[in-house]
Parts: structure tokens; sequence; C-alpha cells
């Protein structure tokens, strides 16, 4: 979402549209942290959240997170981009790696992950470093973000 109510556009909430692209078109385009609902729907610090506890983390560290719930006896889903799975008594959605392909998918399998009626959510941060990627973090970081 673009606000171009002032000097200079902003972008308010990341999108299919990149900042890369709108530079092109359009110029200088600032691309502040959002964090309040005021500023465009969608930008609350916690959005998107599903039911189930959800937490993001990398990669590396995913094995110690589902080991710290399999010893809390907790069971989650895991929305993860590698094809190593979970080991039981975790359940695996497998994610795409590709930006568009993610974006795509990605409320459909928290609502999947949610239907599961899991402990928790746990979901492998993906890596990618353009605009499409880091619009799927901001998603995903208020899509676990603790509410207030």
């Amino acid at each position: 979402m673009l606000d171009v109510s002032g000097t200079t556009p902003r972008i308010l909430r990341h999108g299919s549209v990149t900042l890369e692209q709108l530079r092109e078109v359009i110029g200088d385009v600032d691309s502040p942290l959002m964090r309040s609902q005021q500023a465009s729907p969608g930008t609350a610090e916690s959005h998107y959240a599903p039911r189930t506890p959800a937490e993001l983390t990398s990669r590396e560290h995913l094995p110690k997170v589902l080991g710290r719930h399999t010893s809390s006896g907790l069971r989650c889903v895991v929305l993860a981009m590698t094809r190593e799975s979970a080991a039981s008594p975790h359940v695996t959605l497998f994610m795409p790696q590709d930006a568009a392909r993610y974006a795509h998918d990605l409320y459909q399998r928290l609502r999947e992950a949610d239907a599961l009626g899991l402990d928790r959510i746990v979901i492998e941060s993906p890596l990618g470093e353009d605009d499409v990627w880091r619009a799927i973090r901001d998603r995903l970081r208020r899509a676990t973000a603790r509410p207030v």
C-alpha cells in the first residue's frame, strides 16, 4: 500500500509491487517500518495472527525450538521451506521456495496449520532478500507477534 499524500511517497505495507519497481516508475519512495494500524489496514504490530500461538525461527534454530517444545510435551505444526520434516509428534507443512508462490500460499497454510489443532505453529523464516521476501517476512512477523 502506497501513501502519496506527502511530498515523498511512502510504502505503508509491502506487497507484490516491490520498492525497486516503484522507484523505477516514480523515483524516490520512503519505506519506513509501520507499527500502527492507523497508518494502513494490515500495519498493526500483530496482524493476520492465527489462533494457535505461532513463532518465527531461523532454519538453524528450528531443531532446538522443536526440541524445547517436545520436552514440554507440545506438538507443533512446522511451516518449513526445506524437505527435512519435523519428527513425530510434530507435523510439517512445506512452503514454496519461490517468493511469489510463498506469498500466495502463506495465509492458506496458516489456516491449515491452525485447523490441525496442535499446540504451536513454528515457522521457518525465509532467507530471500528481495522486496517480495521482505514483505513476506513482515507478514510473518505480524502473524507471530504477541497481542499487547
